[in-house]
């Protein structure tokens, strides 16, 4: 009887504490950070002018209006022909005028790739801190300096290897500028939605900071996972991955840490959680990020064993009973 007793008490407290954490993650502060920029400018637009020239194929004539002695006509079959050379010269110039056209928007053409990993506690606070010191040191209103915030911001990714636990990857390309820019707008955006503070914000050579309430961590929220956010336009082609696979994740950003400046259009960089005690927890993320696959087997939302109430996977025991996880529990027995 006390047996029920208990568990009932147990399942009445989770309960409650499912309905507070639902009404904090409400009122929570949700911070991020970002940086960015990009030359669009006119790339992959021309402009020419067509010229045409007139030929008359009469007989010349002289004042009297009769024709001069030395006056050749051709032959009916000497007309057809260079009627027909005529003709093929146009053709030839219109298709060359096209092939040039072509290649011309082929080499003004411009892809956009968004790259979204997920990191765990383990390597969250020296990501967060690494990309705060990097956009503060970035010069964000020219190409070069974009693609040192790009390489930097790569290579700090890769350093924290270990520590994937989710991965996105859209890639869309060969766009004319305009459509292309309007795309990496949408992807940027909708990163940058997802937060509710911008902590910091550097564009066109200035850096923001925000002074935010300082935000209170929550045991149940665990350490914490920060998701950090690419968004790249470029005249180079990048590689289609898969998010599941690390090693095509690793060629990517090994790719993007070396990219040329002459060859990156626009840059976006996104990050949330920015404040060390904005937690947000695997249970979260894939509320917040649904489009994020997962790496690992640890992540997301789990239940208890003893009194079945709902909490973060990365947690060692059930914030509601006390009760060891399951993964815990099987590291602990003999």
């Amino acid at each position: 009887m006390r047996l029920v007793g208990q568990r009932y008490a147990a399942i009445l407290s989770w309960v409650l504490a499912a309905w507070l954490v639902a009404a904090s993650s409400a009122a929570a502060q949700s911070t991020g950070g970002s940086a960015g920029g990009g030359s669009w400018g006119s790339s992959g637009s021309s402009s020419s002018e067509d010229s045409s020239s007139s030929s008359s194929w009469g007989s010349s004539s002289g004042s009297s209006g009769v024709a001069s002695s030395n006056s050749y006509e051709p032959s009916l079959g000497g007309q057809l022909l260079i009627a027909v050379a005529y003709f093929a010269c146009l053709a030839l110039l219109f298709y060359g005028f096209r092939w040039g056209m072509r290649r011309l928007e082929a080499r003004g053409a411009i892809g956009v790739s968004m790259l979204q990993i997920a990191i765990d506690a383990r390597s969250r606070r020296f990501v967060q801190a690494a990309l705060a010191h990097i956009v503060g040191e970035s010069d964000t209103k020219s190409a070069e300096g974009l693609a040192r915030l790009l390489g930097g911001a790569a290579r700090s990714l890769e350093s924290a290897r270990l520590a994937w636990i989710y991965c996105g990857a859209q890639r869309i390309d060969a766009m004319p500028p305009t459509e292309a820019r309007r795309t990496h707008l949408r992807f940027a955006n909708d990163a940058r939605a997802r937060f509710q503070t911008e902590l910091v914000r550097a564009e066109k050579g200035h850096t923001t900071r925000v002074d935010a309430p300082e935000p209170v961590a929550h045991a149940h929220e665990g350490e914490g996972v920060v998701v950090v956010t690419l968004v790249v336009a470029t005249q180079q082609r990048l590689p289609a991955i898969d998010p599941t696979k690390v090693a095509e994740i690793e060629q990517l950003l090994a790719q993007l840490s070396t990219l040329p400046a002459q060859k990156l259009v626009a840059l976006e960089l996104i990050w949330s959680p920015a404040a060390e005690n904005d937690r947000m927890s695997t249970d979260e993320l894939e509320s917040r990020y649904p489009e994020l696959t997962r790496l690992g087997a640890v992540g997301g939302r789990v239940f208890c064993a003893y009194c079945a109430g709902p909490y973060t996977a990365e947690l060692s025991k059930c914030p509601h009973c006390g009760a060891p996880s399951a993964s815990t529990a099987a590291s602990e027995s003999p």
